[in-house]
Formats: structure tokens, sequence, C-alpha cells
């Protein structure tokens, strides 16, 4: 069985004389025809498979933050990927996280978390990214 996406496919083959390059077309009849060929493929089935058809569902609402201060918590939320097909998938990501609860913790924790420092933001202090350090990805 030969599966292409489409109606033709392009096959590499091999005999006595070498490779040989053959283009497909599958027919009505769930058969390949090679034209101006001399293989014979007439008793191999073919497969069309249509194009991916695929779509983002909503996000979902966000979970619960799993701390109560300076962005030590995180919290996450998924979406869905609507295909035509198992083998198609979605570009980009099903799932986000981000750091939440950027309210400053009380002595005797630490005000943040790791290279975030406390900001006024907003009329009120935070816990922010503190941009003097130098991310690497």
């Amino acid at each position: 069985l030969i599966v292409a996406n489409g109606q033709k496919a392009s096959l590499v083959v091999t005999n006595d004389t070498g490779l040989a390059r053959v283009q497909l077309n599958c027919t009505d009849l769930a058969r390949w025809k090679a034209p101006n060929s001399l293989i014979n493929i007439q008793n191999v089935s073919c497969l069309l498979r249509g194009t991916c058809v695929v779509e983002w569902a909503e996000w979902g609402q966000w979970s619960a933050c799993t701390d109560t201060c300076g962005a030590f918590g995180s919290r996450q939320r998924f979406r869905g990927c609507r295909r035509n097909r198992e083998d198609c998938l979605c570009p980009g990501d099903a799932i986000e996280k981000e750091f939440c609860n950027l309210d400053p913790c009380l002595y005797p924790r630490t005000a943040c978390r790791e290279q975030y420092v406390v900001s006024a933001m907003n009329q009120r202090f935070a816990c922010i990214p503190d941009r003097r350090i130098i991310r690497t990805t």
C-alpha cells in the first residue's frame, strides 16, 4: 500500500539497471497507474489522504495558582486540537503556563522567586522579572 497526500506520488524503485523514479497516479479504482513506465504496479493499492484541516479550540480556564505570593506559584491552561485526521497536528502548544500571585511574600519568606525583584506596578508592589539578568534560550 502506497499512501500519498493527493492523487500523485513519487516512488523510487530499483531493478537490474539501477534506480528509477516513477511518477504514480491514484485512479478511481484505488489502484496506482504509472504512465510512461515499464514497471507493473497495477496490483498495488493506493489510498488518497486529504489535506489536513486543523483548528485550535478555545483556551480552557486557568488552573488554581500553586502558591500564594512572590511569583513562586504557577498556573496552567489547556486547549484542544480539532482535526480531520488523527495524524494531523495543530501548530503551537496545547498548554500555557505562567507564574502567578505576584504580590511579594511577607517575612520570613523571601519576597520574590529567583530572578524576580519587587517593583511598583500600577500603584502597588509586585514581583516582576529582573531585567538586569541576561536570559538565554
